[in-house]
């Protein structure tokens, strides 16, 4: 049996939160300007929300849990504490020390969040052939 390990929970949240940014987080103006580093919420709040989800999706380069709060380095951050995990028994886990563990769930403590790094050029280039196809800028 395989048992879960800290690294595959990790992965597995940030994949949970990359799916979420395409397809049910919305990015209106507030998200983009409380997550996404002032460079790349410029590029953003340019277009319209419905179409921001494809932008951001597409233009993620990896990313990581982090111990530390935002900076100016994260391009988007997103806050998560930890992670919850439903299991049967500790057997169920790789290393059970590393996991506050209750009857049937387990909590791995993150630190304060998943940071993104996003393609600033590649999205910029997105934004920009993006308005060649539809128009002009959206007006501030």
């Amino acid at each position: 049996m395989n048992k879960l390990t800290t690294s595959q929970a990790v992965e597995s949240e940030i994949e949970s939160f990359k799916d979420a940014l395409g397809n049910c987080l919305e990015l209106n103006d507030d998200f983009v300007g409380r997550h996404f580093n002032t460079t790349v919420a410029e590029q953003l709040l340019r277009v319209d929300e419905s179409d921001r989800e494809s932008l951001v999706q597409d233009n993620i380069k990896y990313a990581w849990a982090n111990g530390s709060p935002a900076s100016s380095s994260d391009d988007l951050w997103l806050p998560l504490a930890e992670i919850e995990v439903q299991i049967d028994s500790e057997d169920d886990l790789d290393d059970p020390d590393e996991w506050t563990i209750t009857s049937d769930c387990a909590y791995y403590y993150v630190g304060y969040g998943i940071s993104f790094a996003i393609d600033l050029d590649q999205l910029t280039s997105d934004i920009d052939d993006h308005f060649l196809a539809i128009g002009p800028y959206k007006a501030s």
